[in-house]
């Protein structure tokens, strides 16, 4: 079953979930920029959790609000085995989305989860008129890249960073 985030009493148990099934390969550089990563091979465990619950809770109220930003979770009976964040940008010529983030439970790995969750997210976002969706993986995700391939999705940028000086 597949739905958006609508309670922000979801966001507690919603990042821990993102905690617990996340490795340092999913750094991408929207984790750096929101903090959550100190760069692309280290969470900021410090932050991680709390930045997570905020930014779900923020979505939740969005949701409701009519807002752009939104959390998707997949289940299976009770059990959460997956979830996504996205926003979308109705400020450019064309609407698109970004799928920020989609993370699978480790063990339901590989059954299948991942591809009805995401052509569910797809679905709902194209009833909102949006043409296109962006998503971004972390440069040693090769998995994550693979299995965004085989659903239609092509690499359009690379993001390149230089550190000028330490935080």
């Amino acid at each position: 079953m597949f739905s958006w985030v609508r309670d922000a009493e979801q966001a507690t148990p919603l990042a821990d979930f993102f905690v617990r099934n996340v490795g340092p390969e999913y750094i991408s550089h929207g984790e750096i920029l929101t903090g959550r990563a100190s760069d692309e091979q280290t969470w900021a465990a410090a932050h991680l959790f709390d930045s997570v619950c905020v930014e779900l809770a923020g979505c939740a109220k969005s949701f409701v609000e009519g807002g752009n930003s939104r959390a998707a979770t997949a289940t299976q009976g009770q059990r959460v085995v997956g979830l996504a964040i996205c926003e979308i940008d109705r400020s450019t010529a064309t609407a698109h989305a970004w799928v920020e983030d989609i993370v699978i439970d480790q063990n339901a790995r590989a059954r299948g989860f991942a591809t009805a969750f995401l052509a569910w997210i797809e679905e709902q976002l194209e009833r909102e008129g949006v043409l296109s969706v962006f998503i971004e993986s972390g440069m040693r995700n090769s998995a994550a890249h693979v299995f965004f391939e085989r659903r239609g999705y092509r690499p359009c940028s690379l993001v390149m960073r230089k550190v000028l000086r330490d935080a």
